[in-house]
């Protein structure tokens, strides 16, 4: 149950970890007018 949980939060991130580029998933917030979770990856070659 703790793996669906935390693909919500993490994306792509366990993609480029397999590839060997480095990433994180970072939760930025909500959107104010649709209430939805916002949030930013960033990899790196």
């Amino acid at each position: 149950m703790l793996f669906p949980r935390v693909e919500e939060w993490v994306g792509y991130t366990p993609l480029a970890n397999a590839t060997g580029d480095p990433a994180i998933s970072l939760p930025l917030g909500h959107d104010p007018d649709t209430n939805l979770p916002v949030g930013m990856m960033v990899t790196a070659p």
